[in-house]
């Protein structure tokens, strides 16, 4: 049978189930506290085509719809033993049905409960939910995902490290975030942060604070390491960790340091490091050939050709940018890679170019209103090549 059982001492006051706002779990620290989570369980279940009986003792409550027009619309009624209730399959409208197993997992959890495929009967003293659909099962299956299970690889500053990445962020061992991002890590909030109502971080802002801490406050180099060379788009690769007040630790400092310039990925760690070290890390400049001497020389006589002072800025040649970069603006100096160079001197004069609009027109990489700008001038060009305007 595709049964789920969750087993409490004690017997569930009905009055929970039908009336919004009511609290009274006797343990310290209540995942959910809004009063609201077997409500939505039960709409989220009935909504998904699954079935919920509870048993308060031996007495037995079984849930269904029915259907009712209110202002020429018409909505599904939760029903309790064919009893209307005060809401609709309208309640919790946007949550899935992981988040219904969470709200029954984490009530369990919170009276000490017990959660098991295995056959349960009602007794007296006990209350019993019984949960049947094979999407439900499917869900306590895979509750690793929803459920953090793991021991952490270290703790620090109000947060638990874990090996292992994905999207899910936790707090208390329970899931309460997506990441846009693909995490190298997984992350446990041991801080009660403030939750939205569906239980979700409400600011996700704190939750990224909470990981700032920890990796720029932490005394583990491997972990600072990884975080600095994380892989392009990562969560970790885009967080922001300079400007929020935080103080690194010793070894942090030192652990950058020890890292090669085109190996950090996280550009904010670099503004970090100057701040609090007021070295400034940057690119190693590289000996030029002969043949790049002249291929540089070409480029920005072209640029000049069209309008550009590319030589307007120090240029500096490298092979210390990580593969996927081939120019870059620090410092008000242009910085191309080596490899521009063996691409040809077409290339040489338009990354030459673009690095430096970067900095003589502030514009972004990817923007739109650098790619307007670039059009612009296309066409002025087109109009000059062809004698007249548009």
């Amino acid at each position: 049978m595709n049964k789920v059982y969750f087993k409490n001492n004690g017997v569930i006051d009905i009055t929970s189930v039908t009336t919004f706002g009511v609290n009274a779990k006797e343990t310290d620290n209540p995942f959910g506290y809004f009063g609201t989570g077997l409500k939505y369980a039960i709409a989220i279940l009935l909504r998904d085509n699954q079935s919920i009986t509870v048993y308060a003792g031996l007495d037995k409550y079984v849930f269904s719809t029915a259907k009712k027009v209110i202002r020429e619309k018409e909505f599904d009624i939760v029903c309790m033993n064919d009893m209307q209730l005060g809401f609709t399959l309208e309640l919790g409208k946007n949550w899935k049905l992981w988040q219904a197993y969470r709200e029954l997992y984490c009530n369990t959890i919170d009276e000490a409960g017990v959660i098991t495929l295995d056959t349960c009967e009602p007794d007296e003293g006990k209350t019993l939910i019984v949960i049947e659909g094979k999407e439900f099962i499917e869900c306590h299956k895979e509750k690793s995902n929803i459920i953090l299970e793991t021991e952490p690889l270290f703790s620090e500053n109000g947060i638990d490290i874990h090996l292992g990445g994905g999207h899910a962020m936790y707090m208390n061992t329970i899931k309460v975030m997506d990441s846009p991002n693909h995490t190298m890590y997984t992350y446990n909030l041991t801080k009660h942060i403030e939750l939205t109502e569906d239980r979700t971080i409400k600011h996700a802002h704190q939750a990224d604070g909470a990981v700032r801490r920890a990796v720029i406050g932490c005394d583990n180099v491997d972990f600072i390491k990884a975080f600095c060379t994380a892989p392009e788009g990562t969560y970790e690769q885009k967080l922001d960790c300079n400007g929020w007040g935080d103080i690194p630790s010793t070894v942090f400092l030192e652990t950058v340091k020890s890292l090669k310039f085109k190996d950090i990925t996280n550009a904010s760690i670099l503004a970090l490091y100057r701040k609090f070290t007021e070295v400034k890390k940057e690119p190693e400049p590289a000996v030029m050939t002969d043949i790049e001497k002249e291929q540089l020389k070409r480029a920005v006589k072209f640029c000049k050709g069209i309008g550009y002072e590319a030589d307007g800025y120090q240029i500096n040649v490298t092979d210390d940018l990580s593969k996927s970069i081939l120019g870059m603006v620090r410092n008000g100096e242009v910085y191309l890679s080596r490899r521009v160079f063996q691409q040809g001197t077409k290339q040489v004069a338009a990354t030459l170019l673009e690095e430096y609009l970067h900095i003589e027109k502030k514009f972004s990489d990817e923007t739109y209103e650098f790619q307007t700008y670039l059009f612009d001038v296309i066409m002025t060009l087109g109009e000059q090549l062809n004698g007249e305007p548009l």
